[in-house]
C-alpha cells in the first residue's frame, strides 16, 4: 500500500499495473473477504517473517489481461479449474487465499449470478 492509499485503492492500482485489468466500480467495487497472515517464500527465515494480506474480490470491467513484469502469464480460471489444479498453479502459501475467495463467492455470488438463480428459461 502506497502512502495515502487505502486497501481498495492499492488493490485497484496493483491490478491495473500487474494485469492491465480494471473493476466495474473502480476501487469502491472491491469487497473485502478477510485478512490473512501469509509467509513469504522469497524470504529465507519464513517462520518469523509473515505479511498481512487483505484478500478482496471484485467484478471485472475492462482491460486486456496481460502479464506485467511480476508475472509470466495471466489467465482466467473457473473456481472448478482452481479446485482441480490449484496445487500445481498456486504456490502453497497462497492456496488458503484462493479457497477463501471461492468460499466467499459461493456464499456471496455476484449480483448477476444471484439474479439468475431465480430466472426461469423457456
Amino acid at each position: 500500500v502506497d502512502r495515502g492509499e487505502n486497501f481498495r485503492q492499492a488493490a485497484s492500482r496493483e491490478l491495473a499495473e500487474e494485469t492491465g485489468m480494471h473493476l466495474t466500480a473502480g476501487y469502491s467495487g472491491w469487497k473485502i473477504v478477510g485478512d490473512f497472515n501469509v509467509s513469504d517464500w522469497r524470504v529465507r527465515d519464513t517462520d518469523r517473517i509473515t505479511y498481512k494480506t487483505v484478500l478482496m474480490v471484485g467484478e471485472y470491467a475492462w482491460g486486456m489481461a496481460e502479464a506485467a513484469t511480476d508475472f509470466v502469464e495471466v489467465t482466467w480460471l473457473s473456481a472448478d479449474a482452481l479446485k482441480k489444479s490449484g496445487d500445481i498453479l498456486i504456490v502453497k502459501e497462497h492456496r488458503h487465499l484462493i479457497a477463501n475467495a471461492i468460499n466467499y463467492l459461493h456464499i456471496n455470488p455476484p449480483y448477476f449470478l444471484s439474479e439468475m438463480k431465480g430466472t426461469q428459461h423457456a
